[in-house]
């Protein structure tokens, strides 16, 4: 891998967790109005963060996997395989999160009905018509 291309892939993995990093801390936030739904959605996300793990792991490690495996093919095919149950198993998280029952909302207490911004004064003695 060339120093370009692996700067790139450096941005990339960097902006990515950032991404994840803000989608956990969300979702945790969001646990208490949206309950098991918020919890399911953050999983998604740390499953996402593992699989962005795993790709910087293959970036450096290819190459001696392959090595060992005796073909670049079948060390592919295998990142490939660990790559695809990440995605799906992230993706199938955070669709289950969206469309997961939400808990029951409290009843709101109607509003105390609202005084008008000024209070109307009766005229002062001696106004023209009283």
């Amino acid at each position: 891998m060339s120093f370009a291309t692996f700067g790139i892939n450096a941005i990339l993995w960097v902006l990515q967790v950032i991404i994840l990093i803000v989608g956990v801390v969300l979702t945790a936030m969001a646990r208490r109005n949206h309950g098991r739904a918020a919890l399911v959605g953050m999983f998604g996300c740390l499953v996402f963060l593992l699989d962005v793990i795993v790709s910087v792991v293959q970036a450096f490690l290819l190459p001696e996997f392959a090595r060992d495996l005796g073909s670049i093919m079948t060390a592919a095919m295998i990142f490939s395989v660990l790559h695809l149950l990440f995605w799906v198993t992230g993706l199938g998280l955070l669709v289950a999160g969206v469309v997961m029952r939400r808990p029951a909302a409290a009843p709101q207490q109607p509003f105390p009905p609202q005084q008008p911004y000024y209070q109307q004064q009766p005229p002062p003695p001696g106004y023209p018509g009283h």
